[in-house]
């Protein structure tokens, strides 16, 4: 009776610490606003679905094998959820930019997902990214890539953690570069009108551009905030696939 459910146990167990590694990094999902006994039930769902597909035998481990096997499954599912949460990083870093050249760096409220004061419009950014996030439908594609990577890496696997460390400080390189690309059309609008306000001031000092200055500052950059996240759904689905591409690519690289 042992030898028969043994396989069938160590199966579920490996393919459950690559899901369950993966709910633990990946956005929305993985926010400590979730109740654990809904990650944890989400887990075990995802694990009883993959089973079947997964139609790899588990491998035999010993003792000594057990703790090396664990941690390469939950290392391959820590990358399927951190190389999606660099893409809310990102949208986070640009709503830091945000903060900084309004004048709101200050403004600071309990995040709800990491239960740490966060600068209000970085948690404003996240929560968009999030809704994005779902109307684009990457969830979907998450639980695509959770199956294909048990072709790319089956049960058991060796990874080679090298490669992988490399290209994913790669990957979390890119995060700063993006935020700022994000944040580029209100950076760039809140830039000229400091300039312009500057022309102004020194051609008529007479005028209160101290007082005025501020105000004008922050409706010009939440003008443009406002037009710009209309075209952050296109902007974000290519800074997603591009993500998709690099797990790929990493998972390929992995082996």
């Amino acid at each position: 009776m042992e030898a028969l459910f043994q396989p069938v146990l160590t199966k579920a167990l490996l393919i459950g610490a690559r899901v369950g590694m993966m709910m633990v990094f990946v956005p929305f999902f993985g926010s400590g606003a979730i109740p654990r006994q809904l990650k944890a039930g989400v887990t075990v769902a995802l694990t009883a679905f993959l089973y079947p597909i997964v139609g790899l035998q588990a491998p035999r481990l010993g003792s000594a094998g057990w703790t090396h096997t664990l941690a390469a499954e939950a290392a391959i599912g820590m990358l399927i959820g951190l190389v999606l949460q660099f893409v809310f990083e990102a949208v986070e870093t640009a709503g830091q930019i945000f903060g900084f050249q309004l004048g709101l760096s200050l403004e600071n409220i309990i995040d709800p997902q990491t239960q740490a004061d966060t600068p209000l419009l970085s948690l404003f950014c996240q929560y968009v990214a999030i809704l994005i996030f779902f109307a684009l439908g990457i969830h979907l594609w998450m639980l695509h890539a959770l199956a294909d990577s048990f072709q790319y890496l089956p049960l058991g696997a060796e990874v080679a953690t090298p490669v992988v460390t490399s290209t994913l400080m790669r990957e979390a390189a890119t995060m700063i570069v993006v935020g700022v690309q994000i944040a580029a059309p209100v950076l760039l609008a809140t830039i000229m009108t400091d300039v312009a306000l500057g022309f102004i001031g020194r051609a008529a000092p007479q005028l209160p551009v101290m007082l005025v200055g501020i105000s004008l500052k922050d409706l010009v950059g939440l003008g443009v905030l406002a037009f710009s996240i209309m075209l952050w759904p296109s902007q974000l689905q290519s800074h997603f696939e591009h993500a998709f591409g690099a797990l790929q690519s990493l998972l390929h690289q992995a082996r």
